[in-house]
């Protein structure tokens, strides 16, 4: 089969060139509205390429590696408008780049051009990094994995509660902490949770903040309430494995009560990361982190383009250990 973007003004013109291009019998594999220039682009497959060579130069190699890039991403569960924009930012990558073979490669650089990634550094710190997210999204091993990262970076750290009212919740971040020798104070009302949140000289400032149900109006009100005047880096806390349309609708709700960034939990317990992909491109909010193993210490991995890339390949092929030497370790226990 052979695979091609086709891109133009209009769509009744993307159609025009396919046909002209692949002839009738082409297949429309996706389509995908609101490029940057205002243009539209059409993916579009032939089983046969047509003998006067009208696709020369898109061989069997490159359709093939789009092919591979469509099968991770339906592997994954990838709702149709989520992948077929990355589909044809695959197919027109491999169009024009036809040494381009690599379906991780392909798939990392639709990754590039269709969703938002940002690194977080402890050395320009903007504000309090804030955890928000529903109940049990992985919000407090978050908080903690995070911590440990900052304090391995040989940064102050300080962790806050506003998650007191929940039973055990407390204490169940305190237990993180004190693997980590990271002090927590406790925040019991949004008065105290503005003052304990701003950094002092240099430190990093992490919240642990309480579940919110993104059906309450009122829960998700009076997040956005104390949310707006933090100047916080508010990362929604979203576990892999979430049901792709839920997901999306949670990303847009906590983005329109503050979120800016997305950090991905529990990527070892869950093979199928179709809900990431859609919450973060529903919401336009861009990657941060994501986390493994339920302890605080180590399992947090960043992601990136080529990162996420390689995830979503290997759980797909079904490797055996698809982190390894993408988790930041403890040094402690590596000595």
């Amino acid at each position: 089969m052979h695979l091609k973007a086709f891109s133009a003004a209009s769509m009744s013109l993307a159609m025009a060139r396919v046909r002209e291009a692949m002839g009738q019998d082409a297949i429309i594999v996706s389509t995908r509205n609101g490029n940057p220039d205002g243009s539209v682009t059409v993916m579009a497959a032939v089983e046969h390429a047509p003998l006067d060579g009208r696709l020369d130069g898109m061989g069997d190699t490159a359709s093939d590696s789009v092919a591979d890039v469509d099968a991770i991403l339906q592997f994954h569960r990838t709702p149709r408008e989520v992948a077929d924009p990355l589909m044809a930012a695959a197919g027109g990558l491999s169009a024009s780049n036809h040494d381009l073979a690599d379906p991780v490669a392909l798939l990392a650089g639709a990754l590039d051009m269709q969703v938002a990634f940002r690194a977080i550094d402890f050395n320009s710190p903007s504000g309090p990094i804030v955890l928000v997210g529903s109940p049990g999204s992985g919000k407090s091993v978050a908080c903690a994995k995070i911590a440990a990262a900052a304090k391995r970076a040989g940064k102050p750290v300080r962790l806050v509660t506003a998650d007191t009212a929940r039973p055990g919740a407390t204490a169940r971040l305190h237990a993180l902490a004190t693997d980590i020798s990271v002090f927590v104070e406790d925040a019991t009302d949004h008065l105290s949770l503005a003052r304990l949140s701003v950094p002092r000289s240099g430190e990093i400032v992490i919240v642990d903040t309480a579940g919110v149900n993104p059906l309450d109006e009122g829960e998700c009100a009076g997040l956005g309430a104390w949310l707006k005047d933090l100047h916080a880096n508010v990362l929604l806390s979203v576990p892999a494995g979430s049901d792709a349309f839920d997901a999306a609708e949670q990303a847009n709700t906590f983005a329109a009560r503050g979120a800016t960034g997305l950090f991905a939990s529990r990527l070892d317990s869950s093979t199928r990361y179709g809900g990431l992909l859609a919450a973060a491109m529903a919401a336009r909010l861009p990657f941060t982190l994501s986390s493994i193993h339920p302890g605080g210490a180590d399992g947090l991995v960043p992601l990136n383009p080529v990162s996420l890339a390689r995830l979503l390949a290997a759980r797909h092929e079904g490797a055996p250990s698809p982190f390894e030497n993408l988790v930041e370790k403890d040094e402690r226990k590596e000595s």
